[in-house]
């Protein structure tokens, strides 16, 4: 269930990143610091992520996307910029290994060219995550590379945050996207409300 979860969230974002930079963003959160980098915080979900001060930010396109960033419009015929954060809670921590395996091999059979550049360990805010990028077309036959960090929590919350750029472009954004990476924060989760 959660592999299915994962990779149709990851292949959302495939289908979706040529379109991102056109959502509509009327009712968007706007970011709490508008400076150089601003801040994005979700009390609700419990995370905050820092993204540069140019981007905007977009409403979500579903219900496991929660925050969605996109960078100025791209040359013509290249995409913007993209960061999704997803999110989703279970009843217990889930096995990231396990999830990985799952996605590579969904990824495998419905990315066009998919070519896997690089997976392993990696620590976000303290937690164990697990890194992968890749390459591959998405929709239009757009070419995209996808770095992608999981962090399963001890409560159960399970978060993926997703990187979309354009192949062309990724050395010089790495340093970008190493420092939105770096900024994710768990914060604590807002108390539910009762609905008795």
């Amino acid at each position: 269930m959660r592999q299915t979860i994962l990779t149709l969230l990851c292949l959302a974002m495939i289908v979706a990143y040529p379109r991102l930079a056109a959502a509509d963003d009327d009712d968007a959160p706007k970011p709490k610091h508008p400076k150089e980098w601003a801040t994005y915080e979700d009390k609700e979900h419990g995370f905050q992520i820092d993204f540069p001060g140019e981007w905007e930010s977009k409403k979500s396109i579903s219900e496991a996307v929660i925050g969605l960033f996109v960078s100025p419009a791209a040359p013509e015929g290249r995409s913007a910029d993209v960061v999704t954060v997803s999110y989703a809670k279970e009843k217990a921590p889930q096995d990231l290994d396990k999830l990985l395996v799952g996605e590579l091999k969904a990824l495998k059979e419905q990315v066009r060219d998919f070519k896997l550049v690089e997976k392993g360990f990696a620590r976000v805010d303290g937690h164990e995550a697990r890194r992968m990028v890749y390459t591959g077309r998405g929709e239009n036959d757009i070419e995209i590379e996808n770095v992608t960090l999981m962090i399963s929590l001890h409560d159960g919350r399970f978060f993926s945050i997703s990187i979309v750029s354009d192949p062309q472009r990724h050395d010089a954004f790495r340093k970008t996207a190493e420092r939105i990476f770096d900024s994710f924060k768990v914060l604590k989760m807002k108390p539910a409300e009762d609905k008795g």
